[in-house]
């Protein structure tokens, strides 16, 4: 998926909350978007896709999950004291 169709989406959601900046906010329209991701992932699992199309689809969210991964590793990783 394109980060400006996440955005989008994200965005969405967040519309329709009262409180659009919060953070609860936020991440109420994370979570959605997560489970609407995993569903969507799900069903192509269930048509079982060809590889080509699977990767097709499916290429751009497993780059964008590995970027995420890596990031929250990175920020895991500042946080933790060194020892003395």
């Amino acid at each position: 998926m394109h980060h400006d169709t996440v955005r989008a989406i994200l965005h969405g959601l967040l519309a329709e909350q009262s409180e659009l900046a919060s953070g609860a906010s936020l991440v109420k329209a994370r979570n959605r978007w997560i489970r609407v991701v995993n569903a969507f992932v799900a069903d192509g699992e269930l048509a079982e896709l060809a590889p080509a199309t699977e990767a097709l689809v499916f290429g751009p969210l497993r780059d964008a999950e590995k970027k995420a991964d890596a990031r929250a590793r990175s920020a895991s990783a500042a946080n933790v004291p060194e020892k003395a």
